[in-house]
C-alpha cells in the first residue's frame, strides 16, 4: 500500500518531466527546421552554418563587356559631378 502511494505521488512528477522533454524536443526540431523553411528548402548544418558557395566566373566576353559598361558609367558619373561642380557659383 505504501509503495502504491509513493508511486502515485511520483507519477505527476514523471508526467511533467516527460512533457518538459517533449517540449524541448519539439523546440529543437522547430529551430532546426526554421532555416530550411525560410531559405526555400535549403538545409543547414546543425551549427546553422552554411558553407559559402563558389561564384561562377563569367566568360571572358561577358567579363570584358561588364568592365566596359562599368567604366562607361563611371565616366558618366564623373562628368555629371564635374558639371555640377562647375555650375556652383563661388
Amino acid at each position: 500500500m505504501e509503495q502504491l502511494e509513493k508511486e502515485l505521488q511520483a507519477y505527476p512528477k514523471q508526467i511533467e518531466e516527460k512533457k518538459a522533454r517533449h517540449r524541448d524536443r519539439v523546440k529543437m526540431q522547430a529551430e532546426l527546421a526554421a532555416p530550411a523553411l525560410s531559405l526555400g528548402g535549403a538545409r543547414l548544418a546543425r551549427g546553422n552554418y552554411q558553407a559559402p558557395r563558389k561564384q561562377k566566373k563569367l566568360p571572358a566576353r561577358e567579363f570584358n563587356s561588364a568592365r566596359i559598361k562599368f567604366l562607361g558609367l563611371c565616366l558618366i558619373l564623373a562628368t555629371i559631378i564635374f558639371m555640377l561642380w562647375r555650375s556652383i557659383p563661388s
